[in-house]
């Protein structure tokens, strides 16, 4: 079933700024682009909705379950760091069937079931001939679409992207853009963006917000 994402006078602080506040309805086949400064809150926001930072107020829906007060691991959200925040020890089907073991719908499965899951997330993103690589002998832009096949296979119900393409060789991006975007067409998921660059913001987002207020609306 398809979600979508509410926020309603969702405030936050922000280190050295204050308190933010936004609100908005994200539906599930849209992607919401933040640009802005470094430092007025963009990755503080990502992390208060994945429950890895702490919040003040408001209210955050998916579907019509409030979230707001849940623990990281019972969210579902799925983010992908802008470093990618790969287990360097650990080939690469490895990663992405890491997180199969929390989800409440594969934490029963064999380690040989999580491993051919993540195999046929793999070849979605074109590297299943490398999945027994150590992720330490990827490119870049392998590395990054390993993390997000491996957020992508917990099948989660907020996508969050913290400037996933940023340590990219600006040849791939294009190429990573457009597997992202077909990705999210095959499984619709609200998207939330954080990126510095306007042509990708143009060619990613749904729906761009410039970061340039202490309340926000979507």
């Amino acid at each position: 079933m398809s979600e979508y994402l509410r926020l309603e006078a969702f405030r936050f602080s922000v280190e050295g700024k204050g308190a933010v506040e936004i609100s908005g309805t994200l539906g599930p086949s849209e992607r919401l682009v933040l640009r802005g400064p470094s430092g007025c809150g963009k990755t503080t926001l990502l992390r208060s909705l994945a429950g890895l930072a702490p919040t003040l107020s408001g209210r955050v829906y998916l579907g019509t379950e409030e979230i707001t007060k849940l623990e990281a691991h019972r969210r579902r959200v799925g983010f992908v760091f802008q470093n990618g925040a790969l287990f360097p020890g650990l080939d690469v089907a490895a990663n992405v069937a890491f997180g199969l073991r929390y989800q409440p719908h594969s934490s029963a499965w064999s380690e040989d079931l999580r491993r051919n899951k993540a195999t046929e997330f793999l070849e979605k993103v074109g590297l299943a001939a490398l999945a027994d690589r150590l992720v330490s002998n990827l490119s870049g832009g392998e590395r990054q679409r390993v993390a997000l096949a491996r957020t992508l296979v917990t099948r989660p119900r907020l996508l969050l992207l913290d400037e996933p393409l940023s340590a990219v060789d600006p040849d791939r991006r294009r190429d990573l853009q457009a597997w992202i975007l077909q990705g999210l067409s095959e499984n619709p998921v609200p998207t939330i963006l954080v990126t510095h660059d306007a042509d990708e913001a143009r060619v990613l987002g749904t729906k761009v917000i410039e970061w340039n207020s202490e309340a926000l609306k979507f």
